[in-house]
Formats: structure tokens, C-alpha cells, sequence
């Protein structure tokens, strides 16, 4: 063998050698990076996924506590069907700034195929100057209770001036 051959075959020992060296070390290193990365963009993905499902949970809360908000006002609109007094001296409190005479009497209303919201209903024979009549109902179309006029009778007094109302008045339950 020349020392020419000698020299390539050194030299192709050499690297063919650095290149096994190279594949022994660096390929598990290039395959850890490429590993980590992989994983580094698997925990970005899940971070941006968390935020997103923050993000929103927020924005349900805001929803949900606009809604809780309504919902208590609405609740505001019926009344207690197991004391029904504060409604009742309502009433009567409206009767008398109106200067009426009234007679409120209490008869249920059950939850039926017609009428599917549980419901109260108020017998009241009203009594006054026409005037003060209208003012009473009025004042009984603005409550702050979900409520609906049923069977009114309007009769006047000759004798004394005045004007009877018999009617119903259905009151929406919680």
C-alpha cells in the first residue's frame, strides 16, 4: 500500500469514525430537542386551551351574575303563596291613599291545563267616587306584582253618590 491510500484510508476512517461518534452522541441529543420541543408545543397548545376556557368561564360569570340579577327582579314580580300579607296591606294601602272603601277576601287559584302558573285571586268589593275609583285602578294597573283584573262589575249608588266595584284580581305565585 502507498502512503497516498495510506493517508485516504485515514482520512476515510476518520470520518466514517467522527461520523459514528457523531450518530452515538448527537442523534439521541437531536432526538431529545426534537422530544422537548414536541412537548414545549403540547404545553403551549394546553396553556392556550386553559385560557380560552378561563376567558370564558369569565364571561359566564358576567352572564350568570346579569342573569341572577333579572332573575331577582322578576322573582319581585310574584308573591309569597304562603304569605300573601304584604300584598294584601299593599291593597289596602292603595285603597286608602284613593279614599275608597274596599273588602279584600282571599280565594286560590290552582295550577290547571288553562292556567299554568300558580296564581292567588283576590275577591275585592271597592266603594267611592267614581273619581277615586279609577284612581284606585290606576294605581292597582302600576303594582309591582304580576297580576291580571278578572270578572269586574261596576254598579252606582244613587242614594249615595258612589261607585261599587266587585271584581277578581289574579296574582301570580312563587
Amino acid at each position: 500500500m502507498t502512503l497516498q491510500r495510506k493517508i485516504y484510508l485515514a482520512i476515510f476512517s476518520f470520518f466514517v469514525l467522527a461520523s459514528l461518534v457523531a450518530g452515538f452522541i448527537f442523534a439521541p441529543l437531536f432526538l431529545e430537542i426534537q422530544k422537548g420541543s414536541k412537548e414545549l408545543i403540547s404545553q403551549k397548545a394546553k396553556i392556550s386551551a386553559l385560557e380560552l376556557k378561563i376567558k370564558n368561564l369569565k364571561q359566564s360569570k358576567n352572564v350568570y351574575y346579569g342573569f341572577n340579577e333579572r332573575l331577582k327582579e322578576a322573582d319581585k314580580l310574584f308573591i309569597n303563596s304562603q304569605m300573601p300579607v304584604e300584598f294584601i296591606v299593599f291593597l289596602e294601602k292603595i285603597s286608602k291613599d284613593s279614599q275608597i272603601k274596599t273588602k279584600i277576601s282571599l280565594a286560590a287559584f290552582g295550577q290547571t291545563e288553562e292556567n299554568t302558573w300558580p296564581s292567588l285571586a283576590f275577591q275585592i268589593d271597592a266603594e267611592g267616587a267614581s273619581s277615586n275609583l279609577f284612581r284606585f285602578f290606576e294605581k292597582l294597573e302600576n303594582v309591582p306584582y304580576l297580576t291580571e283584573i278578572q270578572n269586574i262589575t261596576f254598579n252606582q249608588s244613587a242614594e249615595k253618590n258612589t261607585v261599587r266595584a266587585l271584581f277578581s284580581l289574579k296574582v301570580y305565585t312563587k
